[in-house]
């Protein structure tokens, strides 16, 4: 008998010859390896795409999605990695008024954000800093005030007629477990209803006359700012997110992206992900703790006067970096499993240059440049790959 690595030299031939005369096959009858590759006949590749969401991976006749491809920033614009699906640069041919039959699909289109004052600043840049458009306050139920909640913000192309605007909510927390007069929410949450589920039919109705064509939906500040002041009320210190209460708030998004889908199942629906907010967070510790000092006396300090450092190690975690990457993990996770499309603040934030993503002097919202500037051309991709190829 052979040796065995004789043997294994005389299987390796034969599998060589093999291989072979399988392709000199396939050549023979025509066969085009781009069809196998789009056709994702590799199970590993299209197991790596689906782990995305459905619009990044392309499919016959559809281009790959460049928002879901990695990337850099070059000046104030986002380079896709990938030469096949490079980014159309829409806010830029917006700010130039561009006209043709390549602007066409945007006329006369609406879309709707959902989410607290991260999206609500993609209206003012977008008219105040980009586009120089109109920007008005819309009443949508007059009855109950002016608050956040029930009024929205309305920018609009003056070229194109190309309409944003926002609607406000509060998070995935599940309010309903506290009384309306709880020293927790009361004095810091504008009028109920607060959790999403009682929150979705009053969004629904006030923004039906504005027939929106895409409905992006956030999630994050409040749920920080809700556990941050329970914590405080609590006395609690934990420096994670705990695996049971991140289970609960990624199981509410999911329920929340089902509400999202029924109540517009025509219309493209996507998720922007939680963002990093600045660890350097005192002032908005002081800030979110309005109204408690009177609940701990014994830290002896006025939360409406300013920041006194003296007592932030006495004060619970708010955003430092893990407890946002526990967050923005499941939330990301959830958003996989349910196939929603997403749009990705967090690797623009990675690619920018160090404590620039966020505003000067704030602990939250993303900073006009480059951060919003590319978001919202990542915006515009969502909206051009829904109107031109339905995806």
């Amino acid at each position: 008998m052979p040796p065995t690595s004789s043997r294994n030299f005389v299987r390796a031939g034969k599998l060589t010859i093999a291989l072979a005369a399988i392709v000199s096959l396939l050549l023979y009858t025509g066969f085009d390896a781009s069809d196998f590759r789009d056709s994702r006949g590799l199970g590993l590749a299209t197991s790596y795409a689906s782990s995305y969401s459905v619009s990044s991976s392309g499919t016959s006749g559809v281009p790959l999605d460049p928002v879901a491809q990695p990337g850099w920033i070059e000046g104030d614009t986002w380079v896709s990695a990938n030469p096949e699906a490079p980014m159309h640069n829409w806010i830029r041919r917006m700010m130039d008024n561009e006209e043709g039959p390549e602007m066409d699909w945007m006329r006369n289109k609406t879309i709707l954000v959902l989410g607290d004052s991260v999206v609500r600043d993609w209206i003012w840049r977008l008219c105040d800093n980009f586009i120089h458009g109109p920007r008005e306050k819309v009443w949508l139920d007059p009855s109950k005030g002016d608050s956040e909640k029930t009024t929205g913000w309305l920018c609009t192309h003056p070229t194109y007629n190309l309409r944003i605007i926002n609607g406000f909510i509060y998070g995935m927390t599940n309010y309903s477990r506290y009384p309306t007069d709880s020293p927790l929410i009361s004095q810091e949450w504008p009028s109920p209803p607060w959790s999403f589920e009682d929150r979705m039919p009053e969004l629904v109705e006030q923004y039906a006359g504005y027939e929106p064509d895409m409905i992006i939906a956030n999630s994050g500040a409040w749920d920080f700012k809700f556990m941050y002041r329970r914590d405080l009320l609590e006395d609690r210190k934990a420096i994670d997110v705990e695996p049971e209460e991140r289970h609960e708030y990624g199981e509410r998004l999911r329920g929340f992206l089902g509400m999202l889908r029924e109540a517009y199942p025509t219309k493209k629906v996507a998720f922007l992900l939680m963002h990093p907010f600045r660890a350097n967070d005192l002032d908005a510790k002081f800030f979110w703790a309005r109204g408690l000092a009177n609940h701990r006396p014994d830290l002896d300090v006025n939360f409406d006067g300013q920041p006194d450092r003296s007592i932030e190690e006495k004060l619970p975690h708010l955003f430092s970096r893990r407890r946002v990457a526990q967050m923005a993990s499941t939330y990301r996770l959830v958003a996989q499993q349910e196939n929603m499309d997403t749009l990705d603040y967090w690797k623009i934030a990675e690619a920018t240059e160090p404590d620039t993503f966020i505003r000067p002097g704030d602990a939250i919202h993303p900073a006009d440049m480059p951060s919003i500037r590319i978001m919202l051309d990542f915006l515009m991709e969502k909206l051009y790959r829904w109107e031109t190829y339905g995806v």
